[in-house]
């Protein structure tokens, strides 16, 4: 596995009780960023929400499509990442150029974080889509986190009852793009070995190690750096032996990402068929098409009125 590649390297922590993920993004980064004309405070937020994304879908044992979506009433109004089995990744935002600009002017060193600043009061939904023969789930969370690794973290305490954290770097190197993201989080039913008190050395509960456990994985957690976490330089799976080795860690294949867009002629066609024949006459424009740009992949399709036929219009079928 090259430096700089785009992946999860999974790994377990047997002595702590832990799964994790360490996620790596870069071409499939620039891919997405590239092709969009977003403010770098936008770019970051995307960004970051695509890393947690790769490392959340990558825990899912099943086939599917999973998305993380923030919605809020600031300068950012939406915020998308999708990620189909087995690692095709995508991801777009909304925003007001002006309210971005003002809200990075107000007070660049405050203290609200990124979240507060450009997606305000909102909330940020789970969803896992199996396809058409079954029912999709979803979770939801408020935005009360001052990042969106915050927020999850939220998420899964309250909603899971799932320990779980996620520390998070996104870099701009040479003009490329980098993002990273560590997820730890105990397995379910795992309990870590027996500890012992550090007063006393008598052995501890079985609720006192577990908690003894997490901290000190929040503790090794803490020391990543972001050149660890996003530097292409790093190998990843070195940051992950450093920051755990002595709490026996095992590493284990990489799940390979690359940028992928589901949109297609057809499925827009489906799209632009929903709408009424009164809606689909106010889409042609001043040449007599009617086009559909991808919020993803910024793919533009075209189409002639009649070509557009459904049951809400008056074009042939």
């Amino acid at each position: 596995m090259n430096a700089g590649t785009d992946f999860v390297l999974p790994f377990d922590v047997g002595h702590l009780g832990l799964r994790g993920r360490l996620v790596r993004l870069g071409p499939v980064l620039d891919r997405v960023l590239g092709q969009h004309d977003y403010p770098e405070a936008v770019s970051t937020l995307l960004a970051e929400t695509m890393a947690i994304s790769a490392a959340l879908a990558s825990i899912l044992k099943i086939e599917g499509v999973f998305t993380l979506q923030a919605q809020g009433d600031g300068a950012v109004s939406t915020l998308v990442c999708d990620v189909a089995h087995p690692g095709a990744m995508r991801g777009y935002a909304k925003f007001d150029a002006a309210r971005v600009a003002k809200r990075m002017a107000f007070r660049p060193d405050g203290p609200l974080g990124p979240v507060r600043r450009l997606l305000g009061a909102g909330h940020l939904a789970f969803t896992l889509d199996q396809g058409p023969d079954t029912e999709r789930y979803q979770g939801v969370v408020a935005l009360d986190g001052s990042t969106v690794a915050e927020c999850v973290d939220l998420y899964f305490r309250d909603s899971e009852q799932i320990a779980t954290l996620f520390r998070t770097a996104v870099r701009r190197i040479d003009g490329a793009w980098h993002a990273g993201a560590l997820m730890i989080q105990k397995v379910p039913g795992a309990s870590p070995p027996e500890a012992a008190n550090d007063f006393d050395a008598v052995p501890l509960d079985a609720d006192a190690a577990e908690e003894e456990a997490w901290r000190e994985a929040i503790a090794l957690a803490a020391t990543a750096t972001e050149e660890e976490l996003a530097g292409p330089a790093t190998s990843a799976a070195t940051t992950v032996d450093r920051l755990f080795r002595l709490a026996g860690v095992e590493s284990f294949e990489p799940q390979p990402l690359a940028f992928g867009c589901r949109c297609s002629r057809e499925r827009v066609n489906a799209v632009l068929r929903s709408f009424p024949a009164e809606e689909i006459g106010q889409m042609v424009n001043p040449d007599g098409r009617i086009e559909a740009k991808c919020e993803f992949c910024s793919s533009v399709y075209g189409f002639l009125p009649e070509e557009i036929a459904g049951p809400g219009t008056n074009a042939p079928a």
